[in-house]
């Protein structure tokens, strides 16, 4: 063999190694940012579902005291029930805009 072949054989001997690292370390990157972009919406959908049970525990105190008897505070239940429902509508959306990363029905019950 010449030197030239030889030279080539050993550069594309080192050279392979290389390349099938750099081909793992990108599916490695790349199922790694799928896993933040899962996490982003979890911790999205996380927020939204706080905001939903605890505007619940705001109505739930509201509606304690209108049913024992202090009726001044029947208008602030029903506007916490207007947000309640926009909050609903709002985690609803959400859920059908990533029912795949949830693997969820697209629901809430």
């Amino acid at each position: 063999m010449k030197y030239l072949q030889k030279f080539c054989l050993m550069a594309a001997i080192l050279a392979l190694p290389l390349v099938i690292m750099a081909w793992m370390m990108l599916g490695s990157t790349a199922n790694e940012i799928l896993t933040l972009k899962e996490r982003q919406q979890g911790a999205r959908y996380s927020a939204l579902i706080r905001m939903i049970l605890q505007d619940v525990q705001q109505h739930r105190a509201l509606s304690v005291n209108v049913l024992n008897g202090d009726a001044s505070y029947s208008g602030a239940m029903q506007e916490k029930q207007a947000e309640i429902l926009k909050d609903f509508q709002e985690a609803e959306a959400f859920e059908g805009s990533i029912q795949n990363f949830l693997r969820s029905s697209g629901e809430l019950k």
